[in-house]
């Protein structure tokens, strides 16, 4: 699996649990999974890779943090995937960020 390879500077929220569901944060264990949310919200806010695809790999990477994240990474994949629609405001990459981009396209 390829490391996480995004732009320092790219602004993200890291696990976003939108409202109500805010108190499931810390049972989700979302402080130790913030780099792959701001690995997920780079794929998804630019269309790195398709929105399915970008589900995967935070799955997969939450999964690959011992049992808890065996545990959680089916929920995470699915919030991720039956919530999309509602985070589907794309824009355009910067060109700074093409290589970043480059790196995940061969997913």
């Amino acid at each position: 699996m390829i490391p996480v390879t995004i732009p320092r500077d790219m602004r993200s929220d890291g696990c976003t649990f939108p409202g109500p569901l805010q108190i499931f944060k810390g049972i989700m264990g979302a402080s130790r999974y913030i780099q792959y949310c701001r690995e997920h919200d780079f794929l998804r806010r630019y269309e790195i890779i398709n929105w399915f695809k970008a589900n995967l790999l935070l799955g997969r990477r939450i999964a690959g943090d011992g049992w808890e994240g065996k545990l959680r990474a089916p929920f995470y994949f699915l919030f991720t995937t039956v919530s999309y629609p509602l985070y589907s405001n794309t824009k355009r990459l910067p060109p700074e960020w093409k290589k970043y981009a480059n790196i995940y396209r061969s997913l």
